[in-house]
């Protein structure tokens, strides 16, 4: 039996909770940079790159090999959870030891860094131990637990950061309430999973090698994800002062909050293309036209818009102590992720296609043209140039990723015409802006958005069938037809993993 409807059903619930958290997300970084203003939230943004590093490891790949072993093999998900819970237990300290151990290291004569990094690293040890149950809900195809704990996770930063900044507690007392979530998420999934297999953590030298051994390539392709998203903040904690790196911080926040809009078409549709890529060419390639069709109609107003208001909106959720340095570099985040729509959905079509060698290879790559691109930008040009290395290397994922599917999978030409026909749409929304500039920045975005979304349907830069598989793939009432069926297997994972360079997952928002 399909279990199309099921995975149809946690679509819907993931995307409901992003929706929730997301806001809750924004509402926290607003409590945390105008409490601790620009060079308090430089040090907790220092804190939290500098931990973010070691994120890889504390998942490892073994969950997909788990879903696979179960859903392929047979073999028992209770045993091969307790072997994930034991591994992850072992690790976890030593590996928030680790972090605290590098951020003395490196930031040894910065006492408060220190601090923050020992408390940030803390929600390793979370973090590792709630990521070896995660199988759990992907063998089921259950998100219930999942969903809910990422909104009162999310719930919980915000109220931490609440009470922080109520009694003035410092800067070490907000680096704690960035690990709240980590350990509320961890108590419900622990919950959850409970209910549905008996949790007794094992440590089997022997097997959990085993599951190590198997799960090595996608621990690599982890690694480079993370270094990726991580080495520009790291490299500008040291390259720079506290205010950029609060700047950049800030900016990516608030731009990579809109990375949802990828992930909702990825999940809703990508499927559809990935069940193509081997048996049907010509629907592949339908498909992949319609995703970069749809996604340009999203990307193109982000980083237009983005770019216009973005000290706007940096002074709306930090205040003016911000708009300065963050306000640039906002605008060309807003970019950066109207990158990453394309170039997620390009590296993720390439896993379909069984093309992970060429993309790892080609990541790491283009992670060392992205480490070279920002030390030679941040001395000059702070969090901006941080954010300008990132939209090259979009930009050199997207091509590259775009050329090998054209030669290797039959995928179409990019479609310049349709960019081309947004032209108009964009102008409408320009014209728009402009008129209604003087009230709040909120009104104004979201009046440039209609105007963009009526004048694209007028002009027909916005076809009716663009929006039909998106809609279709997200009914949980009914199993999608051929034509737009996600694949049984494997069913969506409960959070988009960091991922190389041309895959582009967004990083984790935090305070």
């Amino acid at each position: 039996m399909t279990q199309a409807p099921a995975i149809a059903r946690g679509v819907v619930l993931q995307v409901a909770a992003r929706g929730v958290a997301l806001p809750l997300s924004v509402l926290t970084v607003a409590v945390a940079t105008r409490y601790l203003g620009p060079r308090g939230y430089g040090v907790l943004t220092t804190a939290v790159v500098l931990v973010g590093l070691f994120e890889a490891f504390t998942e490892l790949g073994v969950g997909p090999v788990i879903v696979r072993r179960v859903s392929a093999r047979g073999e028992s998900l209770e045993r091969l959870v307790g072997l994930s819970a034991g591994l992850s237990a072992t690790y976890a300290v030593p590996l928030a030891l680790l972090a605290t151990g590098v951020g003395a290291l490196l930031h040894g004569d910065r006492p408060e860094v220190v601090a923050a990094c020992a408390v940030v690293a803390s929600g390793l040890v979370w973090r590792t131990l709630s990521s070896s149950l995660d199988p759990v809900f992907d063998v089921a195809v259950r998100y219930g637990a999942v969903a809910t704990a990422d909104v009162l996770a999310r719930a919980a930063g915000l109220a931490a950061a609440v009470v922080v900044a109520a009694y003035d507690a410092g800067l070490v007392a907000m680096a704690a309430a960035v690990t709240a979530p980590h350990l509320v998420r961890a108590v419900v999934v622990t919950i959850g999973a409970a209910r549905r297999v008996r949790i007794r953590p094992r440590i089997v030298p022997r097997e959990s090698w085993a599951l190590l051994r198997e799960s090595l390539p996608l621990t690599v392709v982890l690694v480079v994800g993370v270094v990726y998203w991580n080495a520009d903040g790291l490299l500008l904690s040291l390259l720079s002062d506290d205010t950029q790196v609060a700047a950049y911080g800030l900016a990516l926040q608030i731009a990579f909050a809109l990375a949802v809009v990828s992930v909702v078409f990825e999940r809703a549709v990508l499927g559809s293309i990935a069940a193509a890529v081997h048996t049907d060419p010509a629907r592949f390639a339908a498909g992949v036209d319609r995703a970069y069709r749809f996604l340009l109609l999203c990307a193109v107003p982000v980083a237009v818009f983005g770019a216009l208001l973005g000290p706007r909106v940096v002074t709306l959720v930090a205040g003016e102590a911000f708009t300065t340095t963050a306000g640039p570099a906002l605008s060309v985040f807003f970019v950066a992720v109207a990158c990453m729509f394309l170039t997620a959905v390009s590296g993720d079509v390439l896993v379909a296609a069984g093309d992970q060698r060429w993309l790892t290879a080609v990541s790491v790559a283009n992670l060392a043209g992205n480490v070279a691109l920002n030390l030679v930008l941040i001395p000059f040009l702070g969090a901006v140039g941080a954010g300008l290395a990132l939209v090259t290397s979009e930009l050199v994922g997207l091509v590259l990723a775009h050329r090998r599917m054209r030669r290797r999978h039959g995928a179409p030409a990019f479609p310049l015409g349709a960019l081309l026909r947004l032209v108009p749409a964009v102008a409408a929304g320009l014209v728009v802006t402009w008129a209604v500039w003087a009230l709040p920045v909120v009104v104004v975005g979201l009046a440039a958005g209609a105007a963009v979304v009526v004048a694209a349907r007028l002009t027909g830069a916005l076809p009716r069938e663009l929006l039909a598989t998106l809609v279709a793939g997200l009914r949980p009432d009914r199993p999608p037809t051929s034509a737009e069926s996600p694949a049984p297997t494997p069913a969506p994972t409960p959070a988009p993993t960091p991922a190389p360079p041309v895959v582009s997952p967004s990083p984790e928002a935090s305070p």
